[in-house]
Order: C-alpha cells, then structure tokens, then sequence
C-alpha cells in the first residue's frame, strides 16, 4: 500500500525530462558582488540529480576546501546515483541531500569515520519532506537496491553508502542514537522511541 502511495505522489513530481549526462545553462549572479560570478555548467548525472548536490559543503568552502572530485571519485558519484539515489527518488519523490563527497581533509575537519564511504564518494546523507528517515531506510531495503549501508541516523536523516572497492556488498542496516554524549549504532532499522 506504501509503495502505491508513494507512486501516486511521486507523479505528481515526475515534470523533470532531463536528460542524464546533459548541461544545464550556468548559474549566474545578479548581483554585483564581484565573488558572485557565473558557477559553470550544472551537469546532470540522472534526470533528477546533478553533481553539484554531492559536491557542496559549506565547511570546505569556509576553510577553502577544493571539492574538485577526480575521475574516479566522480565515477562513484555517478554508480550512487544511477544504482540507489536515482531508483529511490523515482518512488519516493525529491530528496534533498546534506552531504556527499568528502575529500581527506574535510571528513577530518568534520570529525568523519577514517573507513567513510562520503571519502570516496559512495555515500549520502539526505532526508525528504515527504517520508520519514526511517521510511527511506525501510524502501531502500524493500526495493532491493545495490546498497552496501544504510543508516538511520538519530531519526533526522539517512545515510546510504555503496562499496567502492571490489568486495561483496553487504547489505548492513544500522540505526545510530545518541547515548549521552556518544554515538551508538544498534543492527537493524529502529524507530528512536523503540530505542532504550
């Protein structure tokens, strides 16, 4: 019944007819700050996702913080999308993500695992204002997507991550909570007030 729902809302959203691999026209600046100049090119990587939404970080452009990905790092920003991010947002409408890549020194600034996916451009972190972070998790799993984690983080927003290197994925859910002042993660997906 979910799932249906989840069709019949997402039709509503379905206007975007871009095509992946296209440029967008550039941003530009109205104003005459002369910081304020013309972006470049937006470059589609699915209908609905661009590469800049896994590129921007307001701390790495606060300490100047190239996030300039290399071939590689963009190619799995690209299998993200095309494998998990892309096949989710077809059924469970816009999502709006709050982080992406993270080059070396900004996973540190930030206090980052040392093993993240975000560091190889294999992770996400997002939400939306139409399902729950746990509902997200939950599809995520129902729809069987190429997922190597998936995270449900302090019932705020997701965490979804794909393997960067050749081993097998593993299909980990985990739900993180805070206990005091220190991050716990229980196996499996748990609503934060079923949490003891």
């Amino acid at each position: 019944m979910l799932k249906w729902l989840l069709r019949i809302i997402n039709s509503f959203f379905q206007s975007s007819s871009t095509i992946p691999g296209t440029v967008v026209a550039p941003l530009t600046s109205t104003s005459n700050n002369s910081e304020n100049k013309t972006q470049g090119p937006i470059i589609m990587i699915s209908k609905n996702f661009s590469l800049d939404e896994f590129l921007v970080s307001q701390t790495a452009t606060r300490h100047g913080i190239d996030m300039t990905p290399p071939p590689e790092i963009e190619n799995n920003i690209k299998r993200l999308v095309i494998d998990v991010m892309q096949p989710l947002r077809d059924i469970a409408g816009p999502l709006l993500i709050s982080s992406g890549y993270r080059p070396e020194d900004l996973n540190s600034l930030i206090g980052g695992s040392k093993t993240s996916a975000h560091r190889f451009g294999c992770a996400a972190d997002f939400r939306s204002n139409l399902m729950t972070p746990l509902d997200l998790c939950e599809l995520i799993v129902d729809l069987n997507l190429p997922f190597d984690q998936v995270i449900h983080e302090f019932g705020r927003w997701v965490h979804v991550g794909i393997r960067w290197d050749d081993q097998p994925i593993r299909k980990q859910t985990l739900t993180a909570y805070k206990e005091g002042t220190k991050t716990r993660y229980l196996n499996g997906l748990f609503a934060m007030e079923d949490i003891a």
